[in-house]
């Protein structure tokens, strides 16, 4: 049944037949070395020597009997709480989630001789030897990175002489291929200050330089992991009152660790951000539970950052010990959604729109056209056209270049675009051509905006010393489709060239 489904937590008896409770344990912990499946021994011994066995064998709790109820279920919630936290790496950007075997880079733990302890599964893939061959190389220890230049700083390291090491080496697989890698050493600590593991972390920058560090295994203490979270982070008791922190939070709220430690700070960040954490904390640290917000804060250094705060409680002694705060900094990402946003929206107006003079362009301001006469069929109102082509354009591309040709282009735009309603549509036809839809507007109430636009356009004296004139054909809808109503409009602007340009026929 164990090896058939996933439980999330063994109860076991002591006294069993064929098989104790003590074997089954140790049983179960050797069959699940990669995984924390929480074990309660329960038990009619109370001696500390059967405690002591029971916790030898991997129980996680042991409880004797009388089984106290209430007691059980605290001791089960809280160690569901932890297995929780192991299992939620994939479902939300919290530090719990954040299991050895799921880390975007390759970890390998060693001892402070260099023997290699653990390694994780993204290690075995990209190094492409098997996780028995990297921890048990034979005589001759494996050699992955091109330069050992950094066994210096191995001993820095294992010493405790420096804290941390990073560097951009070349890496090899076991087929002799290489690959770029942002390499970091650090130690974890004892309670002395002594390194005990040191722990090496390989990232493929070939692929992407901004690969998650993170670095977990809930078997070791979160104290001792906590500087190799990559990623703002602290822990309060349940008085709200500092007792651990990374040196990335120190950096954000530029202050020391010795001065943040110890004591209840709320005023790291502006009074309203400092309001909705204090909210939080507060009912967390009352009532237990996660909470998730978003925030935009001001960093030491002054800039402007965003950030998704986890807060989640811990129990001791059955009891709320305190929260363990995450911030995920998701600026960046903001930043390239609303870049995105802003290239779509480039990218739809310019399909729309035409490029040198701003209006919309011939298959958008027909698509216009199309959908104001279907308004204007439905509720039975008037609409008119009104074609316009510049008077002999090609002269003054001929004289005065293309580049002053489209200056007059773009010119004969603006005049449109200032003497038009907001309602009316105006689009490039084509070359020199324009086109303006008058929504629920008669040719008569047009023409008034059609003269206007033939003498601003005419008043105006460009560098070059030159003016140039407009003629157009001003049309009524009189139940046609677009194509005869756009032909109506274009026969009365040739009329209008044929009686001497510069005018309006309607």
């Amino acid at each position: 049944m164990m090896n058939e489904h996933s439980p999330d937590l063994y109860l076991l008896d002591v006294m069993m037949p064929g098989m104790d409770g003590f074997t089954l344990c140790e049983k179960i912990k050797n069959n699940d070395r990669n995984s924390f499946i929480p074990i309660i021994i329960i038990s009619a011994l109370e001696d500390n020597e059967s405690r002591l066995k029971g916790l030898d064998a991997g129980a996680d709790e042991f409880i004797t009997k009388p089984v106290n109820h209430f007691e059980l279920n605290m001791r089960v919630k809280t160690l569901l709480k932890i297995k929780e936290l192991y299992d939620r790496l994939e479902a939300s950007e919290k530090l719990f989630k954040a299991v050895f075997n799921n880390l975007n880079s390759g970890i390998s733990l060693l001892n402070t001789n260099g023997k290699r302890l653990e390694v994780n599964d993204k290690a075995v893939e990209m190094l492409g030897y098997s996780k028995d061959e990297i921890k048990h190389p034979g005589d001759k220890p494996l050699s992955f990175f091109e330069s050992q230049d950094n066994d210096d700083v191995f001993s820095d390291i294992a010493s405790g002489n420096i804290n941390e090491h990073v560097s951009e080496r070349i890496v090899s697989r076991k087929d002799g291929s290489q690959f770029w890698v942002r390499h970091s050493l650090s130690s974890i600590k004892n309670k002395e200050g002594v390194p005990e593991i040191v722990v090496s972390m390989f990232t493929d920058i070939s692929e992407t330089k901004s690969a998650e560090k993170r670095l977990a295994d809930y078997t070791i203490l979160l104290k001792k992991l906590i500087e190799a979270i990559p990623m703002p982070m602290y822990v309060k008791n349940a008085d709200g009152i500092f007792i651990e922190c990374n040196e990335r939070f120190c950096n954000l709220v530029g202050k020391k660790r010795d001065d943040i430690l110890e004591r209840k700070f709320y005023s790291f960040f502006d009074e309203s951000i400092v309001k909705e954490i204090k909210r939080a904390e507060i009912e967390l640290l009352k009532n237990g539970g996660h909470k998730e917000f978003e925030i935009t804060l001001t960093d030491s250094t002054g800039k402007e950052r965003m950030f998704t705060f986890y807060k989640e409680t811990f129990v001791q002694g059955g009891e709320i010990g305190g929260l363990i705060c995450v911030m995920v900094d998701f600026t960046k990402r903001n930043n390239l959604e609303s870049q995105l946003r802003k290239a779509n929206k480039d990218l739809k107006e310019q399909a729309i729109t035409d490029g040198l003079t701003g209006l919309f362009n011939h298959k958008r301001v027909l698509e216009l056209l199309e959908a104001e006469l279907k308004r204007a069929q439905r509720y039975q109102t008037q609409l008119s056209v009104l074609m316009l082509d510049i008077d002999y354009f090609k002269k003054v591309n001929d004289n005065y270049g293309h580049q002053v040709g489209d200056e007059v282009l773009m010119k004969v735009s603006d005049i449109i675009r200032d003497n038009i309603r907001e309602t009316d549509i105006a689009g490039r036809y084509g070359g020199e051509e324009f086109l303006i839809i008058f929504p629920n507007t008669s040719s008569k109430k047009a023409l008034n905006t059609a003269l206007r636009i033939n003498k601003a356009i005419g008043d105006h004296q460009y560098k070059e010393g030159f003016k140039i004139t407009i003629s157009g054909g001003l049309s009524d809808w009189k139940g046609e489709n677009s194509s005869k109503l756009i032909r109506k409009a274009d026969e009365l602007l040739y009329k209008a060239k044929e009686q001497g340009r510069n005018r309006i026929e309607s």
